[in-house]
């Protein structure tokens, strides 16, 4: 049977959290399902090829950033 989901419980479906990177930063800290998450870099998603998320607490992007740039990861449940 499928699993139903509530329309009040949906924004406790994904965690999101932003950071202004520094120069040639690489590495960043967030907690997330391996396998399910997202990353923008400017409002521009990377393709999974561009980044690193295999330990569930850090991401690796393989590019370093440029200092400014607003880095956004965004976690999902797995259902």
């Amino acid at each position: 049977m499928p699993r139903l989901i509530s329309v009040k419980n949906l924004r406790n479906l994904r965690t999101s959290t932003t950071f202004t990177a520094t120069e040639n930063q690489t590495t960043f800290s967030f907690t997330y399902n391996v396998g399910y998450v997202d990353v923008y870099i400017n409002g521009v998603k990377l393709a999974s090829s561009e980044f690193t998320a295999s330990n569930g607490t850090s991401i690796v992007i393989s590019s370093g950033c440029r200092s400014g740039d607003s880095v956004e990861f965004i976690g999902y449940v797995k259902l």
